[in-house]
Parts: structure tokens; C-alpha cells; sequence
């Protein structure tokens, strides 16, 4: 039997091509965030499935609050400090990223 297609949320593939991630690197990186276990991971998560349900929430507290970069940045370090994304698709996701942050830690 095949391996269980995990559905990514369009609100990620949003920001997956905001940030220009790479369409493999974004799967590897929402499945590491779908079998998270971590406070950080999982609150990312939610936040974007919640966006998923209900986009009438305020988007401003999606991508400035939850979703800010520190908060995003801190979300992959947590993944990779519990085994579920490696060192190296976390670099390459950090480094797409950071290319996307203005020098004051927000985003473009």
C-alpha cells in the first residue's frame, strides 16, 4: 500500500512560494511539521490550518505574530531538535527564509 498523501494546506503553499521553497523542501517540511509533537511546530500549524478553516481571521496576526519570522525560524529549529527534519532541509529552508527578512526581523 502506498504512503498516505499528506494534504498541505494552500495558506502554506502561499507562503512556500512567497518564501520561493522549493516544492520537495515544502513537503519535507509540513510533513516534519504534521508529526511534530513540540509546542512551536504544532502552534505554527495550527495557526495555518486555522487560516485553512477560517480565512476570515485577521491575516495581520498570522504573518505578524505566529508566523513572523523569529516565530518560523524557532518552529524549524524545534523540528530539527526533535528529529523530525534534518539538519541540512532545515539550513535550506532557513536560508529561503532569511532571504525574505527585512534587517529589522520582519518580512519583506
Amino acid at each position: 500500500m502506498p504512503p498516505l498523501q499528506l494534504r498541505i494546506p494552500t495558506v502554506f503553499w502561499q507562503f512556500a512560494a512567497y518564501w520561493h521553497l522549493p516544492a520537495a523542501l515544502t513537503r519535507a517540511w509540513w510533513q516534519a511539521l504534521s508529526q511534530s509533537r513540540y509546542a512551536q511546530p504544532t502552534a505554527l500549524r495550527q495557526a495555518w490550518l486555522l487560516w485553512e478553516g477560517a480565512p476570515i481571521a485577521d491575516p495581520a496576526s498570522l504573518v505578524h505574530g505566529t508566523g513572523a519570522p523569529a516565530e518560523v525560524i524557532a518552529a524549524v529549529e524545534a523540528l530539527v531538535h526533535e528529529g523530525r527534519l534534518s539538519r541540512l532541509l532545515a539550513s535550506q529552508v532557513e536560508e529561503c527564509l532569511l532571504a525574505r527578512v527585512t534587517r529589522e526581523g520582519t518580512w519583506q
